[in-house]
């Protein structure tokens, strides 16, 4: 075990001399960590921007939803909202009462309230 141990040191040993007779240097551990933070900081502000844009989408969704329902309850309030009702009059029997139109035979009263 121990000879295991001094041949991957003398591996390294070698590998190091080999690399400064060539001018390439290893990186330090100092320069290997500072790679590895800025790909970690870089990671986290991709990761980020990620958060933002869905936070930004889901408040986009949520604010058409909401316009959605404030239209649906416009529509069920004015639906559910009883309509006026009006006293018409009429010379040839004919009354015309909001959207319909009604026949009102001989003999009925000219003035009548009508609630459709």
């Amino acid at each position: 075990m121990i000879h295991e141990i001094t041949t991957s040191i003398q591996d390294i040993l070698e590998d190091e001399a080999t690399a400064r007779e060539n001018e390439e240097t290893l990186p330090s551990l100092k320069e290997e960590r500072a790679v590895q933070e800025a790909a970690k900081q870089q990671e986290e502000e991709m990761q980020k921007k990620k958060d933002e844009e869905k936070a930004e989408e889901d408040r986009v969704l949520q604010q058409m939803v909401d316009e959605e329902v404030r239209r649906k309850e416009m529509m069920m309030k004015r639906r559910s909202r009883p309509l006026p009702v009006h006293t018409l009059s009429s010379s040839n029997g004919m009354w015309i009462c909001l959207s319909s139109i009604y026949q009102i035979s001989p003999g009925v009263p000219s003035e009548t309230q009508w609630m459709p």
